[in-house]
């Protein structure tokens, strides 16, 4: 998670300057922003509508406006969705570790004593993992399957977010285009990046078991590896 933190930050760094050695070149050359590129990303968007009309502080003409309390109420509403969506990624995580046999107090006694509960811990659900289980952790075929099915479940959550995202932005009625990417790249940043990496953040941080963490960003980067072989 580090290396994709860092990557994360190196990338946005990298656009930023370059986005500003790209506008001083553009403005030296006398070709610094087009009409297309002007109405690309700052003209109103056609599928904008005001509820009110006001005299515009720029133009001094009516023009239709839609207040910014409305939107920010649906911006909170989408939020509200997402942060339930998240809650059933984390929980969908829980599931497929305890599959795994990765949260099992057995794992840590001197944590997890009769005293000290697991949380986290479905004993129904680890026993599979147990040597003779149906996701056998020892045997290298069993146990994966239950990493399989964590990474279609990543990809599907990641993929109805995106249809879900694209709706909640268009319902939030943002006046330009470059408004609406943000808000729309905003979203899927965050619920991409938690559905991804919360199952190494949870090993790394709560469960504190490097070798199950190894272990786990292996198979799902493997995995992964393969799906993304498959479909491109």
């Amino acid at each position: 998670p580090f290396y994709g933190i860092l990557t994360y930050f190196w990338s946005l760094l990298f656009l930023k300057f370059w986005n500003r050695h790209e506008a001083r070149l553009s403005y030296q050359w006398g070709v610094l922003m087009g009409e297309y590129e002007k109405a690309k990303y700052f003209a109103v968007r056609p599928e904008y509508y005001g509820s009110v009309w006001r005299k515009s502080p720029v133009t001094g003409q009516l023009e239709a406006y839609y207040p910014d309390w409305r939107r920010r109420a649906k911006q909170m509403v989408s939020a509200i969705i997402t942060v339930l969506l998240l809650n059933a990624a984390f929980w969908t995580m829980i599931l497929s570790l305890n599959m795994q046999g990765y949260i099992n107090p057995k794992n840590d006694p001197a944590r997890w004593s009769t005293e000290s509960h697991h949380p986290f811990h479905w004993p129904r659900l680890s026993q599979l993992a147990e040597p003779g289980g149906i996701f056998d952790s020892t045997s290298s075929t069993k146990s994966l399957i239950p990493v399989v099915l964590h990474v279609a479940t990543i990809f599907t959550l990641n993929s109805l977010y995106r249809i879900i995202a694209t709706h909640l932005t268009k319902w939030e009625n943002h006046a330009t285009q470059l408004q609406f990417n943000n808000s729309l790249i905003l979203k899927r940043f965050l619920f991409e990046a938690f559905d991804c990496y919360v199952a190494l953040f949870y090993l790394a941080f709560y469960e504190r078991n490097i070798d199950k963490l190894r272990s786990e960003l292996v198979s799902v980067f493997n995995l992964d590896t393969i799906r993304r072989l498959a479909l491109e």
